[in-house]
């Protein structure tokens, strides 16, 4: 059986959970990130010990041909601002050098490159595949703007602070300092994945989002495209017999299910606000 009795392209099959948490620890230790990578070891020990090698995405060491590139050049000297044009450059830096820090500059002038009316990012962006959670997917998708919606959407990000003390828990769970985000409904064109979400919160990277900002994009079409379906909710006759203990958090008690669980979160917030007239309005 494959990594972690299971089969996935992250790792070589050889690796074990405790392989993949050392090499995690040795990353964490290090201030290594580990997006854009993948694992792999060695099938025997070279002088009694266990060789891993951790390999990078990058063109540099993957010898990709420069044209490869020759498309995002030409989007760079197209760009409608600084912004857009050295978002690019910096996106193309990293999948050139495949240092993740490109990346995240790249999402810095992306963050700040708000109400464009084509939307677009790309990159080593979500780690839900992954079974140790750690490395991401290679994506990317490109939408128009529903000016409409997203006018109806800022006013809700103009009321945000007031909203968000109507869900049910206390500030603790919220981010420390509230930045307002970008909140645009988007009809997709093109998105490169294997699964298509219904709404993005991006960039993942903590630090940006807590200090920086982050957007908010609901994408309009895939919701409509999505069949009706029967809901099934609690009865009231189903009694609640588990909680969480003290000292167990839901990434404590749910590991690597945990991403998982938190886009339910994310799902629940709607579903819980949408039940306020004056939101719906």
């Amino acid at each position: 059986m494959s990594c972690f009795q299971g089969v996935t392209c992250y790792h070589s099959d050889n690796i074990t959970k405790d392989d993949a948490t050392k090499i995690d620890r040795y990353f964490k230790s290090h201030h290594i990130e580990s997006w854009n990578s993948r694992l792999f070891k060695d099938p025997e020990p070279r002088d009694g010990k266990t060789v891993y090698h951790v390999k990078v995405a990058s063109s540099k060491t993957d010898g990709v041909e420069e044209e490869e590139f020759e498309d995002c050049i030409v989007a760079s000297e197209a760009a409608a601002n600084d912004n857009q044009r050295n978002m690019i450059d910096k996106y193309v830096e990293h999948f050139t050098e495949g240092d993740i820090n490109c990346h995240k500059d790249g999402s810095r002038f992306w963050i700040k490159d708000t109400g464009p009316v084509i939307e677009s990012y790309i990159g080593f962006i979500e780690n839900y595949r992954d079974p140790a959670g750690t490395r991401s997917e290679f994506e990317g998708f490109v939408a128009c703007v529903n000016k409409e919606t997203s006018k109806k959407f800022m006013t809700l990000v103009e009321r945000a602070e007031e909203i968000l003390t109507r869900l049910p828990w206390g500030k603790d769970y919220e981010k420390d300092h509230f930045l307002k985000p970008d909140f645009t409904a988007l009809d997709v064109i093109a998105f490169a994945s294997s699964g298509l979400p219904s709404g993005i919160n991006i960039p993942n990277y903590d630090d940006i989002r807590q200090n920086e900002g982050f957007k908010n994009v609901s994408l309009g079409n895939v919701i409509a495209a999505m069949p009706k379906q029967k809901m099934n909710f609690i009865d009231q006759e189903d009694e609640i017999a588990k909680w969480y203990e003290p000292g167990e958090t839901w990434s404590s008690k749910f590991g690597a299910l945990s991403g998982a669980y938190e886009e339910c979160r994310a799902e629940a917030v709607g579903y819980v606000l949408c039940c306020d007239s004056d939101i719906l309005e």
